[in-house]
């Protein structure tokens, strides 16, 4: 007992601490998360590949409109856990979201114990609201979404905290090199080569550093291998089904989106840069610039804490200024280092002016009112779209519907477009989706059904003999085959 009550008393700020953070992550992260529509592209394209994972019950090949989805070429963990979640809320927004605002929280939790190992309990708590209050970690392709950029930047979080204790350990501590394989593995299963940002990162900290000799070479190796137990499975089942898979994934999702602009215009190097300062709060930057350049200039010796996020910071930050597809969410993984190193010298700056414990925690609290109001008031906007509101008042109507073709006539990006339309309508469908760009095609037969959100098409379709118009409201129309 007496143990136990030394423990207790030991840890027991530690808990305190950790409960608050954890109650204020929920509140602010899981609050109205499935109040909005799904979006477009991305989230609304997971949606349907966990959907049609569980209905065909192919875990290994990612499906869209029944054939192997190649504009998600990625490796399926995201995919399987927004799979696991249907399975167990059922298919919702809030559902789609769960795993994702999950590792989210996980992520505020585990930045806390990073800062508080970088130095003390002050910079993982100030490093934990600081990220908490980002609105790019938690909107826009971040932990308020279904898509797998949270899942990532939480596994590439774990790898550098667990390859951090394994230096302070004088890389003495190998099982820390283990869980570093272990989290890079899942890191990779979740985005492809983007998961080996973790690598990069700590190949950039032995360099400065100057520790490459003494890293295990026995122990590495298991390691490597390690590695390729986890990851290998999926990538030799996806291979034995389609042997063209790695060469396609490659070029779709490593060659082409470093040197092709994607979905983005093409951009200027200095993209990211610029990004960073108009979008991030001013005092915020404006702090992160003066500790840059204070670590740099002041006469100490920049410590190997600072030298870590910086490494951190720096790779993210130079890998995707060279790519040329260039879009707002591949910098999340960034934004735990900025956490890190902005709460370290805001205690640096505790120390620097000798400001007391109580003075300065009133400080921080004032510091975060602002912040903490606006990501309230940013969660709390309703994203959603007239047409989805009509699917959602008529779903009745597709109850007993066996094949019904979305006559979209617009090809898009990938050949596709209106994601979020197909996933509704493949969940209030029980029969099967498909999309059609044109009606010469004899796809369509007697009985099935078509539908358009296209006024123009709409009123060529009610002018066909061989199409009933079976409901309009607004630009939706619902069409069977005579």
């Amino acid at each position: 007992m007496k143990i136990k009550r030394e423990l207790l008393n030991k840890y027991f700020l530690d808990i305190v601490i950790l409960a608050l953070i954890l109650i204020f992550s929920i509140f602010i992260i899981f609050n109205n998360l499935g109040l909005s529509d799904v979006h477009e592209w991305d989230e609304s394209r997971h949606a349907v590949n966990a959907m049609e994972m569980i209905d065909s019950g192919d875990w290994i090949v990612m499906k869209y409109a029944g054939v192997p989805d190649y504009y998600n070429l990625k490796p399926p963990l995201a995919n399987w856990f927004i799979g696991i979640s249907f399975l167990i809320f059922g298919v919702s927004e809030f559902s789609l979201r769960f795993f994702s605002a999950f590792f989210g929280v996980a992520t505020i939790i585990l930045v806390y114990f990073f800062g508080k190992s970088l130095r003390n309990r002050y910079v993982g708590v100030i490093a934990s609201l600081l990220l908490l209050t980002n609105k790019y970690f938690i909107g826009v392709h971040g932990a308020r979404t279904g898509d797998c950029d949270s899942i990532l930047v939480f596994f590439i979080t774990c790898s550098l905290f667990v390859f951090y204790k394994f230096h302070n350990s004088d890389f003495k501590k190998v099982e820390y090199l283990y869980l570093f394989s272990v989290f890079v593995s899942f890191a990779v299963l979740t985005k492809s080569v983007i998961g080996f940002i973790p690598i990069l990162v700590c190949f950039c900290f032995l360099i400065i550093t100057k520790n490459f000799k003494n890293i295990l070479i026995k122990e590495t190796i298991y390691s490597i291998v390690l590695f390729f137990i986890i990851t290998a499975p999926w990538f030799i089942l996806r291979l034995i089904r389609e042997k063209g898979f790695l060469y396609k994934m490659i070029m779709v999702d490593v060659i082409n989106r470093g040197i092709d602009p994607i979905q983005s215009e093409p951009r200027y190097f200095n993209y990211y840069f610029q990004f960073f300062l108009k979008t991030m709060i001013p005092l915020f930057v404006t702090l992160f610039i003066i500790g840059i350049i204070y670590y740099l200039i002041r006469k100490e010796k920049i410590n190997n804490e600072i030298k870590f996020l910086l490494s951190w910071i720096i790779v993210v930050f130079l890998l995707f200024s060279f790519s040329k597809g260039k879009l707002i969410w591949y910098l999340n993984p960034i934004y735990p280092a900025v956490s890190l190193f902005l709460s370290y010298f805001f205690v640096d700056l505790k120390k620097y002016f000798k400001i007391k414990d109580i003075l300065f925690i009133a400080i921080v609290i004032l510091f975060f009112i602002f912040p903490i109001i606006n990501i309230i008031h940013h969660n709390e906007t309703r994203i959603n779209e007239l047409e989805i509101k009509i699917l959602k008042d008529n779903q009745n109507i597709f109850n007993d519907i066996d094949k019904l073709y979305i006559y979209s006539g617009d090809r898009g990006h990938n050949g596709d477009s209106r994601q979020r339309l197909f996933f509704y309508l493949s969940l209030y469908t029980p029969g099967d989706v498909f999309k059609i760009n044109d009606l010469t095609s004899n796809e369509i037969n007697s009985g099935d059904y078509l539908i358009t959100f296209d006024l123009n098409r709409g009123r060529y379709l009610n002018n066909l003999t061989e199409y009933e118009l079976i409901k309009k409201e607004y630009n939706l129309g619902l069409f069977r085959r005579v």
